[in-house]
C-alpha cells in the first residue's frame, strides 16, 4: 500500500492512498491513542480509540485498502 502526503492543516494530514484522496488524524495522551481516517471516493471511514499506547497507524492502514 502506498501513500503520499500532500498537505497538513488544523491537525489533519491530507494525501493519497493508492491514488484516491484521503485524510487522517491521530493523537495520543498517556495511556491512550486515537486514529481517524476517511477516503471519500471509496466511502470508507475508520476511527480507532484505544486505551493502550501499543497501537500503531501501520496496524490499521490495511483496513482502509
Amino acid at each position: 500500500m502506498s501513500h503520499r502526503l500532500s498537505g497538513y492543516g488544523y491537525g489533519v494530514f491530507v494525501g493519497e492512498l493508492n491514488d484516491p484522496q484521503w485524510w487522517h488524524h491521530s493523537g495520543h495522551n498517556a495511556g491512550f491513542k486515537a486514529f481517524a481516517a476517511n477516503i471519500p471516493d471509496l466511502g470508507r471511514r475508520i476511527v480507532v480509540l484505544t486505551n493502550t499506547e501499543a497501537m500503531d497507524a501501520d496496524t490499521v492502514e490495511p483496513l482502509l485498502a
